[in-house]
């Protein structure tokens, strides 16, 4: 009976290894062929039919010829991802990186505000090795409230996604593309230059210079990185404040009454306070936070310090205890 049982588990077994196999293959070539690559989709069904001769020799030979082929299938599997990793990668010194479009990165260093890159034209590596913060960029993740506010601020249709933002109609970024940009709200982000491959056609906007390439253009409705504003209309009187930047803090020396606006994503994360007592954050178009101020003088701090943070240290340092403990079992 035992061996009977035994048999009954290895035809379970081969079963779920061929429906495995089977349904890998099928999905596979199926996305193969939808996707166009390769060009004869063919190849990645033979593709899939070799793998799975290969497991089913791993499940069939003796143990030790298939620790040999699973070692050589591990083997092959190691090269085909250097391959494929390799063709997608390249490697650049930073002496090169420092040579791409440098007078364009040197002339964007030079000034403040943020920066659009319609067309990617600015190197991210320079450009972050300058200091130049951006608007725009290329992310697998994207913030939603971001995403809706430059959807308004470019034009393009909030409901796709892109791993670019802005992101890129057909692909290619050196092609204009059918944005109309909003430049008083880009100026809200305090986006005060806008650079692209190609000519724009935006009103609002200046062309102030031609570099390397590409065209760099002028918004003066930026507004700097904080201001008080009489009240929170897109109509109201505004005057632009100094503010200090530190690690996870900013912090403003303000006169009121108005409101303040800092322009900086907002996050539940971020706490404010006000002369040293917590307070509440209204959000401009969404995304900017605005906090009251009465006559005075104020001391304006925000501190970037999110629960998930402390949760996660919380998470591993009981992790490492436990782990201690059951070492200490042993």
């Amino acid at each position: 009976q035992g061996e009977r049982v035994q048999e009954l588990a290895g035809r379970g077994r081969r079963l779920m290894l061929a429906g495995w196999i089977g349904g890998s293959a099928m999905l596979g070539a199926a996305g193969w062929m939808m996707s166009g690559l390769p060009p004869n989709p063919w190849i990645a069904l033979a593709a899939y039919a070799a793998a799975a001769v290969v497991l089913l020799l791993l499940w069939a030979c003796r143990p030790r010829w298939r620790r040999a082929l699973f070692s050589a299938l591990l083997l092959g599997l190691a090269v085909d991802l250097a391959l494929a990793g390799s063709s997608v990668l390249q490697f650049r010194s930073a002496s090169q990186l420092a040579q791409e479009r440098a007078r364009l990165v040197e002339f964007l260093a030079a000034r403040d505000g943020r920066v659009l890159a319609l067309s990617f034209s600015l190197p991210q590596e320079a450009a972050a090795a300058m200091g130049i913060r951006q608007a725009g960029g290329v992310h697998p993740l994207q913030l939603r409230d971001t995403w809706q506010f430059m959807a308004r601020a470019v034009g393009f249709d909030p409901k796709r996604y892109s791993v670019t933002l802005p992101p890129l109609s057909d692909g290619a970024p050196e092609r204009p593309q059918p944005w109309k940009l909003d430049a008083p709200r880009l100026g809200l982000l305090n986006v005060r230059y806008v650079v692209a491959d190609y000519g724009l056609q935006s009103e609002g906007l200046q062309l102030v210079a031609y570099l390397d390439g590409a065209f760099v253009y002028r918004n003066p409705a930026a507004r700097g990185w904080a201001w008080v504003q009489e009240g929170l209309g897109q109509g109201s009187d505004w005057r632009t404040v100094e503010l200090r930047r530190g690690a996870n803090r900013l912090a403003i020396s303000v006169q009121g009454p108005g409101w303040l606006v800092i322009s900086q994503p907002f996050d539940p994360g971020w706490k404010v306070m006000v002369d040293g007592a917590p307070a509440q954050v209204q959000l401009v178009q969404g995304l900017l936070p605005a906090i009251r101020l009465e006559a005075g003088v104020h001391n304006v701090e925000m501190i970037y310090s999110p629960l998930a943070q402390w949760l996660g240290l919380a998470v591993s340092l009981g992790g490492v205890a436990l782990f201690l403990l059951a070492k200490g079992r042993e």
